[in-house]
Parts: structure tokens; sequence; C-alpha cells
């Protein structure tokens, strides 16, 4: 098992890649590298981009609609 976060989590990911016989199983914790589509980015992420905006939030929208602006539906 490989386990990173933040830059240790790019490096895990990218060991993952190069010799997955060397990660059974993947946790990424905060990761960074990842590459993001700005178009497809949820709402909740989008919002967090911003740090007052990132600050109301956190003070005034319900946890559950954080939840479901980054999860997938199903």
């Amino acid at each position: 098992m490989l386990v990173g976060n933040s830059l240790g989590g790019h490096i895990a990911w990218q060991t993952a890649i190069a010799r997955p016989d060397l990660a059974e199983r993947l946790v990424l914790i905060d990761s960074r590298g990842y590459p993001v589509d700005k178009q497809s980015l949820p709402l909740g992420w989008s919002v967090t981009q911003f740090p007052i905006l990132r600050s109301l939030m956190n003070r005034i929208l319900p946890r559950s609609f954080i939840e479901k602006s980054v999860t997938k539906p199903g």
C-alpha cells in the first residue's frame, strides 16, 4: 500500500503509475498534481478557490450542500 499527503501524494501516485507492482492499494490525501478541468470542477471546489468565499462557505452553507456538490450521485 502506498500512502501520500500533499506532495507525497503526488509522488505516491506517480510511483503507482510507474510501478503498479508496488501498489496494490493507493491512498491519496490532499494530493497535488491531478490535472483539473475547470469546466467540470464541482461547485464546492470552485468556491474554495476564493479565500473570501471559502470563509463564507464555512460559516453559512450547510455541510450537506457541500457534500452533495463534491460527491458522485448514486
